[in-house]
C-alpha cells in the first residue's frame, strides 16, 4: 500500500516487460494476465469506465471509515486501486513474478481461490491491527490513515511462494534465507521508501502465514476452489460439446506425435522370447536377456560362449538384475548424465522402488501350503526392506524459486510410494515426468496423476520416445486424446513430448 502521488511515462514498460515474459512461457498463466490488466485498467480509467469504476477518494482503506460505515467498498476495492505510476509498476512487476510461478505451480483455479482468500485475509489484518493500536498513544493513529495499493495480497503471495523452500534469495541486493524475504523486505522498504503503508504489508505477511496454518490443518480442498471449478465446468462444457461437433478436422499435436490423423502409422510391437519369456521391441531379432534369435536359436555369439543352458531360477534373478536393460541408449545417457551431476552438485534423487516388473511380495510363494519362501514373508511385515515396488526414481533440482522435481518413470505402483516418500520429504508437484519404456512398470500409474492435475498443479508434462507414446495411445487413450472424455470427468492431465536418440531439455 503506498500514500503518496507521483506521475511518470513508465506503463509502456510495464507492457512491454508483461509480454515478454509470456512470449517466452509455454502456458500462459490467464489469472495473473487479468490481475495485471484490471489493475492497469483501473488506474488508466479509460473513458468507457470512467462512469463506472468508483473514484480515488471513494475508495481509500480508511479503517474508520470502513468501520464506521461498514464500506465494504473501501475493504475490497482499495488494493486494486494506485496511485502513480511508479506504484502501479513496482507492484505488477511483483505480481507478475510471483503469479507466474505460483499459478504454473497451482493450477489456475487454486492459484484464483488462493488471491480472492488473501485479499479478504490482508485487508481484515490490517483493519484489526489499525483497530488494536488505538490502545496505544500515537501521534498519528494508523486507525485514522488513508492507503491503497496491491502489496498486501504481494506480500502475502510472498510468504507462500517461499514457504517450502530452504534456499537463499536476494532482498534489494541483501542475500537472505528465502522464507524469511517477506520480513526483509518489509524492514527495507520501510526504511527506504516513504510514504508506504507499514501495517498494510505486515497485514499481508500475516494473511499469507495464516493462510498457509489453515491449508495445513485442513485435508478437504478449498472452499473457493470448488465453486470455481464448479463455474467453470459450466462454463466449459458448452464448449467442448461445440468443439467435439468438429472433432473430424481437429488434430492434437503433443511434441512430435499426433492423435486424430487420418493416416494409419506403424506401432512398434514386441515379441517373447521362448526361452526366458522376456518381452523383446520388435527392433530386436535377438532377445536382450539370454541371446536367444526370435526364431528359438542361440545368437552366433552365445552359441559360442554357452556350454549349458542357464536354469529357470537363474534366469529369473537375471531378469530382475537387468531391470533398465530396456532403457533406450538416450536414457541410459541421461542417468548417467544425473549421476555425474549429483556428484558435482546439490541436487538429490530419490529411488521409490527397485522391481521392474512387479511387486516383489509373489502370491503364489505366500499362498504355497509346502514352501515358505523366506524373502516374501519378510516382505509382508510393514516397514520390511524387502517390500519392493516398481521401479521409479525422482531427481530434485534446486531453483531460486524452489525444487524442480523429475520423475523417471510411474509404474503400477506408484501412488503407493508416493504415499509413502511423498509426505516424508516435503515433495508437493511433479515438474516432469520421463517414461523409459511402455511397460506397465513403468506407465502403469499414469493415471494416478489425476491426483496432482486436479489438486496441485494444472497439468503434468510427460517426455517419452515415439515407439512408447504409440502403445500409450492405445493403453491410455482417454489420457492422450481427452476429447473422448465426458465433461466433468477427472482424469489427468497431461501434456506429451516426443524424445528422439538424441540429449533433450525438460522444460
Amino acid at each position: 500500500m503506498d500514500r503518496g502521488r507521483r506521475r511518470g511515462g513508465m506503463i509502456p514498460l510495464l507492457a512491454l516487460h508483461a509480454l515478454s515474459e509470456y512470449w517466452r512461457l509455454d502456458r500462459k498463466p490467464p489469472v495473473t494476465a487479468g490481475l495485471i490488466a484490471a489493475n492497469t485498467l483501473i488506474y488508466l480509467r479509460p473513458g468507457y469506465l470512467d462512469r463506472i469504476l468508483p473514484t480515488l477518494n471513494e475508495v481509500w482503506f480508511n479503517p474508520h471509515l470502513i468501520l464506521k460505515h461498514k464500506d465494504l467498498k473501501r475493504f475490497i476495492l482499495s488494493a486494486f486501486y494506485h496511485i502513480g505510476d511508479s506504484h502501479l509498476v513496482y507492484n505488477m512487476l511483483s505480481l507478475l513474478w510471483k503469479g507466474i510461478q505460483l499459478e504454473s505451480s497451482m493450477g489456475s483455479v487454486e492459484y484464483t481461490s488462493m488471491i480472492a482468500t488473501l485479499v479478504g485475509m490482508s485487508q481484515g489484518i490490517t483493519l484489526l491491527l489499525a483497530k488494536s493500536l488505538l490502545l496505544f498513544n500515537y501521534e498519528r493513529a494508523y486507525y485514522n490513515e488513508y492507503a491503497v495499493g496491491f502489496s498486501g495480497v504481494l506480500f502475502a503471495m510472498k510468504v507462500v511462494l517461499y514457504s517450502q523452500s530452504d534456499n537463499y534469495t536476494y532482498v534489494h541486493g541483501i542475500m537472505v534465507p528465502s522464507r524469511y524475504a517477506a520480513w526483509a523486505e518489509l524492514i527495507l522498504i520501510q526504511m527506504f521508501v516513504p510514504g508506504v503503508s507499514f501495517l498494510g504489508h505486515l497485514g499481508g505477511i500475516l494473511a499469507g502465514l495464516l493462510y498457509l496454518q489453515l491449508r495445513s490443518s485442513y485435508s478437504g480442498p478449498h472452499p473457493f476452489t470448488r465453486i470455481i471449478r464448479g463455474l467453470t465446468s459450466i462454463l466449459r462444457w458448452p464448449l467442448q460439446s461445440l468443439l467435439g461437433m468438429f472433432r473430424f478436422t481437429r488434430r492434437r499435436i503433443y511434441g512430435g506425435g499426433t492423435v486424430g490423423g487420418s493416416r494409419p502409422r506403424h506401432i512398434s510391437g514386441v515379441w517373447r522370447c521362448q526361452a526366458c519369456t522376456f518381452d523383446n521391441s520388435d527392433w530386436f531379432s535377438v532377445c536382450e536377456m539370454c541371446g536367444t534369435h526370435r526364431d528359438g536359436g542361440l545368437s552366433s555369439v552365445d552359441a559360442l560362449s554357452r556350454s549349458n543352458d542357464l536354469t529357470l531360477d537363474e534366469l529369473r534373478q537375471r531378469r530382475v538384475q537387468s531391470g533398465f536393460s530396456k532403457l533406450p541408449c538416450v536414457l541410459f545417457q541421461l542417468v548417467m548424465k544425473v549421476e555425474h551431476k549429483l556428484l558435482s552438485s546439490n541436487l538429490k534423487s530419490f529411488f521409490w522402488g527397485q522391481e521392474p516388473v512387479k511387486e516383489f511380495r509373489v502370491l503364489a510363494c505366500l499362498t504355497d501350503p509346502i514352501k515358505k519362501c523366506p524373502v516374501c514373508s519378510k516382505a509382508v511385515e510393514p516397514g520390511n526392506k524387502n517390500r519392493r515396488l516398481n521401479t521409479s526414481l525422482l531427481i530434485r533440482v534446486p531453483r531460486p524459486s524452489g525444487n524442480c522435481n523429475i520423475l523417471i518413470d510411474a509404474g503400477k505402483f506408484f501412488y503407493h510410494s508416493a504415499l509413502k516418500w511423498f509426505p516424508t520429504y516435503g515433495i508437493r508437484t511433479i515438474d516432469a515426468v520421463i517414461i523409459t519404456h511402455s511397460h506397465a512398470d513403468a506407465i502403469g500409474g499414469l493415471d494416478d496423476l489425476r491426483d496432482w492435475t486436479n489438486n496441485v498443479q494444472p497439468h503434468v508434462p510427460i517426455y517419452t520416445a515415439e515407439r512408447d507414446f504409440e502403445v500409450m495411445k492405445k493403453t491410455h487413450y482417454y489420457l492422450v486424446d481427452t476429447s473422448s472424455i465426458i465433461p466433468g470427468a477427472a482424469v489427468s492431465d497431461l501434456q506429451f513430448n516426443i524424445i528422439h536418440e538424441k540429449p533433450f531439455i525438460v522444460h
